[in-house]
């Protein structure tokens, strides 16, 4: 820390900026592919396919990417408050598409693979309410740490500021429930359409099986992402576990998304042919958008799919359909969805 100190503040910064909006990971290449060394599942095509993996898609098995300035911002003060003041300053630039968290969707054969490209920090609250009469409250921390660091006691220590947590008798006769709100502002996700020779880099697999495309397979690519939005926003966690610790220890952690952009990356020889105005999209590509949106509220989908979905609509505000940079439909779901739940409401009112 001395050695980093010892800088002048504007190098500090741009080392700040870097951390903040550098990728965790070296970018695909044909000498590094998509995906790592580190075991990948393959979901299983199948109607009762489990909800932790989704049809069609691979997820690496770590449950929270690393956040690169995150052990930074636990240094000390000064440290602390100079990368706050670059986060300030990002969330200016460009209305915060600076610090927008961006997976990148990449077709493998008949799968899709998500690959975190930046993951900087995100905005955690903690709202303590009262539950019930008992003997004693947490440890009382989730109010007085910063939502930073509290960001990264969470993401990388599995910490969610409610007290000993695997601790029995904090269940018991709580006093305190507390609840703690991660909003992610902006997440971005590249869908890029390349090409079979772009995407299938690895040696031991077989080059000759039929590639995923857009006009043979949209469906797939939006349950695809419907699951990578689920993985996000930890609807997987010990879903298959009835155990009543695990659900209390899920339930009091709630991920939002402000803003979903969605984006679709033609191959390069489609992109290089703009020459005075953006053409409109294929066919195909606004098959699959659609299709997207529509299973979102779509109440005629498989009951497995429908189920596991529908709670996006809950936690994602708006969406932004993009076709190479260019924004070509917009989707505000949390209005949507609060003018049919005040529908409802009205229905119900009157049948009564």
């Amino acid at each position: 820390m001395p050695t980093l100190l010892s800088l002048p503040r504007e190098l500090r910064d741009m080392i700040y900026t870097h951390l903040l909006t550098s990728p965790p990971a070296p970018a695909p290449t044909p000498k590094n592919p998509p995906l790592p060394t580190r075991p990948w599942y393959r979901a299983q095509v199948q109607a009762h396919a489990s909800p932790a993996s989704g049809p069609y898609c691979l997820f690496s098995p770590e449950r929270h990417p690393r956040t690169n300035a995150a052990s930074m911002l636990a240094c000390n003060r000064q440290i602390h408050g100079e990368i706050m003041e670059c986060v300030r300053r990002l969330r200016e630039r460009k209305g915060g598409a600076g610090l927008a968290l961006r997976l990148e969707c990449v077709a493998k054969r008949e799968a899709w693979v998500f690959t975190w490209k930046c993951v900087p920090l995100v905005c955690t609250t903690t709202v303590m309410t009262k539950k019930e009469k008992g003997k004693r409250m947490g440890m009382g921390m989730g109010l007085s740490v910063g939502w930073a660091i509290r960001s990264f006691l969470k993401g990388v220590l599995g910490w969610h500021g409610d007290g000993d947590a695997s601790s029995s008798s904090y269940y018991q006769t709580p006093m305190m429930l507390t609840t703690t709100t991660t909003m992610i502002e902006r997440l971005h996700i590249d869908i890029r359409t390349s090409s079979p020779s772009e995407t299938d880099t690895d040696t031991d697999t077989d080059t000759s099986a039929p590639q995923p495309t857009f006009a043979a397979s949209p469906t797939r690519l939006g349950w695809a992402i419907c699951a990578a939005l689920t993985q996000v926003l930890g609807y997987t966690h010990n879903i298959e576990d009835n155990n009543e610790s695990n659900l209390r220890s899920t339930c009091t952690s709630i991920i939002e998304i402000g803003l979903l952009v969605l984006n679709v990356i033609p191959a390069p020889s489609t992109s290089t042919s703009t020459q005075t105005q953006t053409p409109a999209p294929p066919n195909p590509t606004l098959t699959l958008l659609t299709a997207l949106l529509q299973t979102l509220w779509s109440t005629s989908s498989p009951p497995f799919h429908a189920h596991y979905c529908r709670p996006l609509l809950q936690r994602i505000r708006c969406v932004h359909i993009c076709y190479d940079g260019a924004i070509h439909c917009v989707r505000e779901l949390a209005s949507e969805l609060e003018r049919g739940q005040a529908e409802r409401r009205r229905i119900e009112g009157r049948m009564r």
